[in-house]
Parts: structure tokens; sequence; C-alpha cells
């Protein structure tokens, strides 16, 4: 019997959080363009979609808002239907055929979704020829990951197959459901495993540097968008490269008794170690969550992200290889504590603006899957990913496999932080420094990166190294004590470590919503005064907070005398409260301030 509601992972928390910032737009957004070539049955697609939703409970999924945080609730096996348009541009002349099948593509991938409503997945299928034919899949990846598009693809090549020849699928009987996966992650969270993979994961990442990013062409401060670090308008570049380095990578990696994967990430290693002059890097990268053989055959979120952390030191680039590889093993050796609870054990300093722990992503993409003897006499082109135009990351490096010759280097950047042509002088750097190190990996990875021109001097002020908070006299303690408060008041357990994360302690934009509205109420504050929901999301710790509240108040003096009089006032009961506020004008509040208002 499906499950009529579960709780949700804490990966799938976090983007229903960040959905609720930016609610239908496409950052979250996934999708890939399928050519199709032959004689295609539009009914048999259509009933081999349907056969997908039934299997998969993500596929009739929709999230709402439970008594205790966000809950996946789980329709029928037939009460959703998965939309599938079907256009048929053959009449146009091929110019405006061209053109309009990217304009109905980017218009499906831009829409977004609306978590409350299932199905969180939509297909459009294009006619362009008498056999030739485009399926474009969009999906929200709080429900989907590139496993999942895989999965979804040999399940409809099997099942339209059958359904051309007139029969019922016979599809393996799934022995997990998505919600088993969320199950087994609590069962994690909330037992004695949590211990060792946490106490890694603080001593691994304890002083991390709060932001390592190449220097930005504009000041980060202005270039900053709506939402902070949740999501960037991106660009692309892509880079291919050649053969011969593609099989040295190889060789080498088998000479070091590593991976590939590792052999890249110790040249963006070095390369950021340029970029940015620190030694000791962090990059983050998505892993799959999969952890159990049941989960494989799933539809759903399976993705976490693991730190990568590398002290580039005076090592050659052979020993930065090694030391990378070890830093791999160890950490999928612990990869299974979600990113949002590693987050939540190390505590690390935020920079407003940026996410924690890392600000730059590295991946290496295998090629998509293509069922070999599904889709009865349909013949599937390579399979595409379609970028949606915004990432929740300011850049974010991959290696795309194109063949066993052949790789693509691609960047994806913040436009609003990099010019094209900085990002086109990084992806070459990248394959330079690549090149010179196979040549000679003996050689120091600082003597190899010292070959590449210096970043040129920001005329902006750099990057905070810290998150830049006024320094607090004694009495600043009381503004941070006050947030912990309403903190507590509000999420339900008791806030005393000053820099605990909002999100982590189960914070979401409701409570973030009321939060501001109390403090404005309890300090006096305007509603125009700058602390919003928003504010939360910026500033997501007591302290960061408090910082943004004395920042509104005027000053650390002025803000540490309303904190002592809030606090007295959460002390005392409603009757009390209201005794003390009867008469009370807020600028009788502050005479020692000359009797400014807010």
């Amino acid at each position: 019997m499906p499950v009529p509601s579960h709780p949700l992972s804490l990966a799938q928390r976090s983007l229903w959080h960040l959905e609720r910032l930016g609610p239908g737009g496409p950052v979250h957004t996934l999708a890939w363009r399928i050519p199709l070539r032959g004689k295609l049955d539009e009914r048999a697609l259509r009933e081999s979609f349907a056969v997908a939703v039934a299997r998969h409970e993500p596929l009739r999924t929709r999230f709402a808002e439970g008594d205790s945080g966000p809950v996946a609730v789980v329709a029928g096996e037939d009460a959703v239907e998965l939309p599938l348009v079907v256009d048929d541009l053959r009449p146009l002349p091929a110019a405006k055929r061209t053109a309009e099948k990217a304009r109905r593509c980017a218009a499906d991938i831009t829409a977004g979704f609306a978590l409350d409503h299932a199905p969180l997945a939509r297909a459009r299928l294009l006619h362009l020829g008498d056999d030739r034919h485009e399926l474009l899949i969009v999906v929200h990846h709080i429900v989907f990951d590139g496993v999942s598009l895989d999965v979804l693809l040999d399940e409809l090549g099997r099942a339209y197959s059958a359904r051309v020849r007139g029969e019922d699928p016979r599809l393996e009987v799934l022995d997990a459901r998505y919600a088993d996966a969320v199950a087994a992650e609590r069962e994690l969270l909330t037992g004695p495993g949590r211990a060792t993979l946490a106490a890694f994961w603080r001593e691994r990442l304890s002083a991390v540097p709060p932001v390592v990013l190449p220097p930005p062409d504009r000041d980060p401060a202005s270039a900053r968008e709506p939402g902070g670090e949740r999501s960037w308008a991106n660009r692309i570049f892509t880079l291919p490269l050649p053969g011969p380095v593609v099989a040295a990578v190889r060789e080498f990696a088998r000479r070091e008794r590593t991976t590939p994967y590792a052999v890249y990430l110790a040249v963006l290693t070095v390369l950021l170690h340029r970029l940015t002059g620190l030694a000791d890097i962090v990059v983050g990268t998505p892993v799959s969550a999969r952890h159990r053989g049941a989960f494989e055959r799933l539809v759903g979120y399976f993705v976490n992200i693991v730190v990568m952390r590398t002290e580039v030191g005076d090592r050659s680039f052979a020993q930065v290889v090694r030391t990378v590889r070890e830093s791999v093993f160890d950490a999928l050796d612990h990869q299974r504590l979600p990113f949002e609870a590693v987050v939540d054990e190390v505590r690390p300093p935020r920079t407003s603006g940026y996410g924690p722990l890392f600000q730059v992503l590295f991946a290496m993409v295998a090629p998509i899957r293509t069922p070999g003897d599904g889709f009865a006499n349909l013949d599937i082109g390579p399979v595409e990913q379609v970028d949606n135009g915004r990432s929740p990351f300011a850049l974010t490096v991959s290696v795309l496999d194109r063949a066993q010759d052949g790789a693509d280097l691609e960047l994806s950047y913040a436009v609003s932080l990099y010019d094209d042509t900085t990002a086109e002088r990084m992806a070459s750097q990248f394959v330079e420094l690549l090149s010179a190190a196979l040549s000679t990996p003996d050689t120091a990875a600082g003597e190899l990166a010292a070959t590449l021109p210096a970043p040129a001097p920001l005329a902006t002020p750099d990057l905070p190294a810290a998150p830049v908070i006024p320094a607090a006299p004694d009495g600043g303690a009381a503004v941070i004590r006050a947030v912990q408060a309403v903190w507590t008041a509000h999420l339900h357990t008791e806030v005393t470590d000053p820099d605990a994360d909002f999100l982590a302690l189960g914070g979401h934009s409701l409570a973030a919503a009321r939060i501001a509205v109390d403090l404005r109420e309890l300090f006096g504050l305007a509603n125009d005064a700058g602390i919003t929901e928003f504010t939360l999301f910026r500033a997501p710790t007591p302290r960061l907070l408090a910082a943004q509240l004395t920042a509104a108040l005027g000053g650390w003096t002025a803000a540490a005398e309303e904190a002592e009089f809030v606090l007295g006032l959460l002390g005392m009961t409603d009757e009390q409260a209201e005794k003390q506020l009867t008469g009370l004008a807020p600028e009788s509040r502050h005479e020692d301030d000359g009797g400014a208002t807010r």
C-alpha cells in the first residue's frame, strides 16, 4: 500500500526551505533533451509514463507543511498523471521549427514547479519530422537526480516496447520505497552511528577557510543577487579536453592507483591555490546517497555533498594527487552523514552571501546511459542535460566524459561575479596546468602554479575572510541572548549556541517571518528597518542576526540597552509584560541617546 505521507530527507528539507524563499523559480529544475528517431507511438509513450508514475512514489508526491515541518504526501498509483504535451512542428519551415522548439523548451524549463502540487515532473514531445522527434523531460530536483534519469529511461523504454507489442510491461518488483531511504537516514541521525561520522567531519573541517573562491571581477557585495548564496544567474563555458590529454590522465591515474577524478580534482586544487593565494583548499563534490542495493532502482533525490579538503603545501603534483586520493577515500568512507548534518556539527564561520564550508563545486559526470534494447523500433540519440540558467553555486567545475577517448571541461559561473573572459581564462588555465602536471608530475605544485599569471588585483574590496560583524562590547552579548530567546520560542528547541544555524535547527520561511515580526515588535523597529524573513537566511545565526539588529538600532550601545529591556519582557508573564508596557512610549526607552526614534 502507498505511504500516505512521510518526513523529508535532510537534503529535501533544505531544498524545500530554499524553494520557499523563491517559489516557482528554475534553480532546482532539472531537464534533459532526448532525441528519438523512427516511427513513434504516442499512446504507448503516454502509457509508459503512467507505468513509471505508478511504480515510483516521488513522481506522485507533493510537499505540504505539517505541524512539525514539511511532509511528503504520496498520492495513489492512479491518482496522478504526468503531463505529456505533444507539439507537431513539422508544418513549420526548418529555421522557424528550430527557433520554436528552443522557445517551448525554454518555457518548460524556466516555469518552475509548485511543490504543493503533484506531479513535480512534466514532459513535452516535439515532432520535428516524420521520423524525428525530441522528448523533453523536466523535473524538480527534490524528487529526482541523475541516476533517476537512467532508471526512468530504462523503464520507459521497456514499458514502451511492451505496449507497442500490445503486452503489459514486465518490470521487476521494487524492494523499497523512497520513504525507506528517509527512514534509514533518520535512523542514522538519531542512532549511535552518527557520533563516529560527526567526529570525523568536525576534525576534518576544523577551522576551514570561510571563502575559497577565485577573485571575482566585481565586488561581491554589489554583485550579490536577491537571496544571497541561495541562487546565482549562471552561464556555462565548455572547453574540449584533447584526446591525448584525457588518455594521459587515465594512464597517470592507473600508475598512481587512483581514479581520473582524483587527478582532475588535484589540478583544480592547485589552480585554486594559485588564484586565491590559499594553501588550504576546500571543494564540494556531489556523491550518490543510494547506500543500499534496493535504492539503486528507485527514482528520487539521492544526492549528498561531500567536502574535500586538501593542503597544497610544498608537495609535488604527484604528492598532491596522493593526498587527494586519501582524502577522497576518507570522505567517501564517511559520506553517509548528510551535508546539512555536517554543517550542523562543524558550525563553520559564515560569510554573508555564500554557502557554508565550500563555494566551488567539482563534479565528474559520466555519460548518460541510454536503453540498449528499449523503445521498440526507436533509435535514441545522445541525451543532453539542459541548463536552467541558475545555480546554487558561484562556480561549478565539471569534467564530462564524452566517450572512451574524450572529455569536456565545463565551467558554470555566476555572471554577476565573473566576466565571460575570466571564465574562459580559468578554463584555459586548468587545461594548461593539467598538461604541465602530467608532463612533470614530480615538480612542486606551487612551481607549476607559478607558471600561470597571478590574478589581477581587484579595484573593489576583497572577499571578507570572515563574517563582517561589528565589534561588540560587553553589552553585545545581551543582543545575542535576546535573539536566542526569540528563536527558542519559535523553533521549539533551546538555542544556546550563538553560531547555531537557522536551517539546521529546523527553521523555515514561515518561522523566519514570525521571528522577524517578533524582533521588530520587541525592539520597536519599523517594517522597513531591514529586519525581514530574508534577513534570517542572509544572517542565519544568532550572532550574525544580532549584528543586523545592531545596525538597524544604530549601534551596540543602543542595541544592548534595548536588548536588556527585551530580555526583561521575555522573562515576564503576559500579564506582567502588559502592565510594564502600559503607557510606555517607545521614545521614553531612549532617553540616554537623545530620545531618537526608529
